[in-house]
């Protein structure tokens, strides 16, 4: 809820998914009148994974009109998105198939081999990516068009598969935690009170 609140918040006319399991859609429903929470949405059921979820939801609006717009998708498990960071990834939309936050990493990275050892890399090649990730609607549509694969672990490894490779990384932000494990809940807490 926090999530959809702030989303709202930075682009309140845009229409807002939700996407979940089809066991947890009385949950929610149940949740959302118990916290009065009335946010407009329309809910569509999940498939059996991120990328078949993220389809089901973008073959709920495939039948509009999408020449000139853009979606965007983003975990629910973020919910210490700013507007600052929503706007500055649609600043990064204009020249290109699509725009993501990703942040330089600070910790040691290392390359796991098949046999189990490990060799370190130079983290100054990679970016942690976050998300919303913003596209084109008409060149998202036709990426989810192709076959799903298990590698598509989010929507910009979908759009590259297709041959839309021109994505910008926008500066991302360290406290858009994802909210996975024990102990996240309270830190997202925290950045919330503070942002």
């Amino acid at each position: 809820m926090t999530t959809i609140e702030r989303l709202h918040d930075c682009d309140s006319k845009s229409e807002i998914i939700v996407v979940l399991s089809s066991e947890m859609t009385d949950e929610w429903k149940r949740m959302c009148h118990e916290h009065g929470f009335t946010l407009p949405h329309t809910i569509v059921h999940g498939g059996a994974s991120r990328a078949a979820s993220v389809k089901n939801a973008i073959d709920h609006i495939e039948h509009l009109d999408t020449q000139a717009g853009w979606i965007s998708i983003h975990d629910a498990a973020r919910p210490v998105i700013t507007c600052r960071l929503f706007n500055d990834i649609l600043k990064g939309l204009l020249d290109a198939d699509g725009a993501l936050p990703a942040y330089r990493l600070s910790d040691s990275i290392r390359h796991i081999e098949a046999d189990g050892k490990s060799t370190a890399v130079d983290r100054t090649h990679y970016r942690a990516v976050q998300t919303p990730q913003i596209f084109h609607a008409d060149k998202l549509i036709a990426a989810y068009r192709q076959e799903l694969r298990p590698d598509f672990t989010d929507d910009a490894s979908v759009m590259e598969a297709a041959g839309y490779s021109n994505l910008n990384l926008v500066e991302g932000d360290p406290h858009n935690i994802k909210v996975t494990n024990p102990g996240d809940m309270e830190v997202a807490e925290l950045y919330l009170s503070h942002i």
